[in-house]
């Protein structure tokens, strides 16, 4: 199944969910080129609907 289809499946099924629920996750992950902060956007299924990358500069 591609995208495109998989996507108004799932949309039709959150508007299913009377108590939709989301969290925030948020990080900081040190990878081979520096440090990073890590910010996603959860479902209640464990999807992840949003993340955000963003480099720790060091001084």
């Amino acid at each position: 199944m591609l995208a495109v289809e998989a996507r108004p499946k799932r949309v039709s099924r959150i508007r299913d969910f009377r108590h939709w629920r989301w969290k925030l996750d948020d990080m900081y992950v040190k990878l081979d080129r520096g440090m990073f902060y890590l910010w996603r956007a959860v479902d209640q299924e464990g999807e992840i609907l949003e993340a955000f990358v963003k480099r720790v500069h060091s001084r």
